[in-house]
């Protein structure tokens, strides 16, 4: 009589997923637990049981508090420590650890420590590369990348136990007209074409970069508009909202360009209402490896266009976007340009990208590779 093998018993080591959902780790971890399959794995979060009322496979320590407010990028001292809490409670059942953030000393302590108590395999995402990455900082028994230039990274730091798993997400539906009528007239940009930059305020971000583009592009097209989509990442005065508005008002562009303060609740109409997608960063700090509203754009047939750094090239190799010269403003506008007077450019490079978005991409697939790995490891486990 055969064994029915019971599913892998995941716990997962991140943020708690919580709305609303703007920060990498959360995205890439709330895509790839609703995605798995659940006569295989048996995932354990922290978070809003709401969020997964849909996927009874999937247990949820829920952590859901009314008025709280969540909108923030790291967790308070108390959050840490009501998870670091339920984390050590005995777990006889457990199988697997996996931790998707983006290490820090303290956590990455805190995660060893955790290993040895559980003496259970632990996987690693490296969700984004921190300022100086030391061995200290890579715990997993597998370690994750997220793409080939980190994964020649690791290994030329000596680690062998490194696995490529491209980032993925559930691809948003695609508006409708009215959606995206809607949103251009929330902007008041009814007419024309519409660039938008979907980056972070901060030294290295390409902020600057895109307003000297959009200077150039407005020699050419008078009709176009850039709208800046931006999250303030920079400490200083030199990369905050009021700054970048003077630095418009200065280049005497400011009747074509939108800066959105707030987040934006509707990505994907924002997207949807563009022409093209730019994200010229020259350092992906603090950010993942492939920049989920790229993947976004690309799920949506638009035309994504980056700066020549290796990660990002990785995103539109084969034809899937474009590239221009780091730091190079008039490259950028070259190339935003060749689009906006091309719609059959456009076109094909909207097509390219969701092809690529389908077949690297996807969070469908992103979660049947892990799958794969979580088994690999159990079995490990097992022989020894």
């Amino acid at each position: 009589m055969s064994m029915v093998r019971k599913p892998l018993k995941v716990r997962f080591l991140g943020k708690p997923l919580i709305p609303p959902f703007r920060d990498s780790s959360k995205n890439l971890t709330r895509d790839l637990v609703l995605c798995m399959d659940g006569e295989n794995i048996k995932p354990v979060v922290f978070g809003d049981r709401d969020v997964f009322s849909q996927t009874p496979w999937v247990h949820v320590d829920n952590c859901k508090k009314r008025g709280d407010d969540y909108n923030r990028y790291s967790s308070s001292l108390i959050d840490r420590l009501r998870v670091l809490v339920r984390l050590v409670k005995p777990d006889p059942d457990l199988d697997l650890l996996h931790a998707v953030f983006a290490p820090t000393a303290q956590t990455a302590l805190v995660t060893r420590v955790l290993k040895k108590i559980k003496r259970i395999p632990c996987v690693q995402t490296l969700v984004s590369r921190p300022g100086k990455l030391t061995r200290f900082l890579l715990f997993g028994d597998r370690i994750i990348a997220l793409s080939k230039t980190r994964q020649m990274e690791l290994e030329h730091l000596g680690f062998h136990n490194v696995v490529l798993i491209r980032p993925g997400i559930i691809p948003p539906a695609m508006p409708g007209e009215g959606d995206i009528a809607r949103t251009r007239n929330n902007l008041k940009i009814d007419d024309g074409i519409m660039i938008l930059f979907p980056g972070d305020l901060a030294p290295f971000g390409g902020w600057r970069e895109m307003l000297e583009a959009h200077r150039l592009v407005l020699e050419k097209v008078q009709s176009a508009h850039l709208v800046l989509a931006c999250r303030k990442k920079g400490r200083g005065k030199a990369d905050s909202p009021e700054h970048v508005r003077q630095a418009v008002i200065n280049m005497g562009i400011e009747e074509s360009v939108v800066i959105l303060d707030d987040e934006v609740d509707d990505m994907a109409s924002l997207i949807s209402a563009s022409s093209i997608v730019a994200l010229p960063a020259q350092s992906l700090f603090a950010k993942s490896d492939a920049p989920l509203v790229l993947l976004e754009a690309m799920a949506l047939k638009k035309p994504v266009l980056v700066s020549r750094i290796p990660e990002l090239l990785e995103i539109v190799e084969d034809g899937a976007g474009l590239a221009a010269n780091t730091g190079d403003p008039a490259a950028l506008a070259r190339a935003m340009l060749s689009v906006i007077k091309s719609p059959e450019q456009a076109g094909m490079l909207g097509e390219s990208a969701f092809v690529k978005f389908n077949r690297e991409f996807s969070a469908t697939t992103m979660a049947f590779r892990h799958e794969s790995l979580y088994q690999e490891l159990a079995a490990d486990r097992s022989r020894s």
